[in-house]
């Protein structure tokens, strides 16, 4: 599984390395920051400290996508 983030287009087209008409592939990087339904609340913190979300994997297809609002949600609505 491919993923394109922001600064990784902005900087393949700052930098030149590719285009606007180039196809996401020339930007997109493996996936990073994978976790699954068991996974705790700690794993998804320290992938969402590296990571701008941490992405949810079922059966090798993607079914969900934690973003650091979503944490800060939870937790608020725990406190």
């Amino acid at each position: 599984i491919l993923v394109i983030h922001e600064k990784d287009l902005l900087h393949s087209l700052v930098s030149g390395r590719c285009r606007p008409e180039d196809p996401v592939s020339r930007s997109a990087a493996p996936l990073q920051g994978r976790v699954t339904l068991a996974d705790s609340l700690t794993k998804v913190q320290s992938i969402l400290d590296t990571n701008n979300v941490a992405i949810v994997i079922e059966n090798e297809q993607i079914i969900g996508i934690i973003s650091k609002i979503d944490m800060v949600r939870y937790l608020t609505a725990k406190s």
